[in-house]
């Protein structure tokens, strides 16, 4: 899957177009992306951590090499521990996955260990098999549709525009249902959207 950011939709505002082969999205950008994104992403932990490490080995510095007063060295400590805490907050955002992966972990092996024993009854067995072989979806689930994207079969047309010579590209589609939006981005983002509609328009 393909994704584009700093697009501006008509209508719909700032977005990020998502691209999986014949399929494509508009998702709005939720409040705070920005700064989440800056101060909360995969750059803020690893400064954060390279702020604990420095902070950690001054610190050591001062106590076993340096004769200096506890303030410096205590003033180390307290910057290495406020790092620390701050890329703990901050991979919570950046990775929340695996955060929420390891705080499942605990009461999953509990319940497992715990109904290890009713795997000796037929009934109890027949039981989970029926819930883990559940079909997908929903009752009210219909094949070939994903909710919230858009088809090449839903297009009836694109034009290209291009708004800047850096390769700043403005893309407007037409529904088949009569529905006519369009998409602007600058720069390199302009040609990455260019090249995926392109490719929309190619895929079987």
């Amino acid at each position: 899957m393909r994704e584009i950011r700093g697009v501006r939709a008509e209508p719909g505002g700032s977005v990020i177009m998502e691209f999986d082969g014949e399929w494509f999205r508009a998702r709005r950008r939720r409040w705070g992306a920005d700064f989440r994104e800056r101060w909360l992403g995969e750059t803020a932990v690893a400064f954060a951590m390279l702020a604990f490490f420095a902070g950690l080995g001054l610190c050591w510095l001062t106590v076993a090499k340096m004769h200096v007063p506890y303030a410096v060295t205590a003033a180390f400590g307290w910057t290495a521990l406020a790092a620390l805490l701050y890329a703990a907050v901050a991979s919570m955002f950046t990775y929340p996955e695996e955060w929420l992966g390891g705080l499942l972990l605990v009461p999953i092996l509990v319940i497992g260990l715990l109904t290890l024993p009713f795997l000796l009854i037929p009934a109890f067995r027949r039981l989970l098999v029926r819930l883990l072989h559940r079909p997908r979806g929903g009752a009210g689930a219909v094949p070939g549709v994903r909710p919230g994207w858009l088809s090449l079969a839903q297009l009836d047309g694109v034009w290209y525009e291009q708004v800047d010579p850096d390769g700043g590209c403005r893309v407007t589609i037409r529904q088949t249902d009569g529905t006519v939006a369009r998409y602007t981005a600058e720069g390199a983002a302009g040609a990455q959207l260019h090249s995926s509609f392109e490719n929309l328009q190619t895929a079987r």
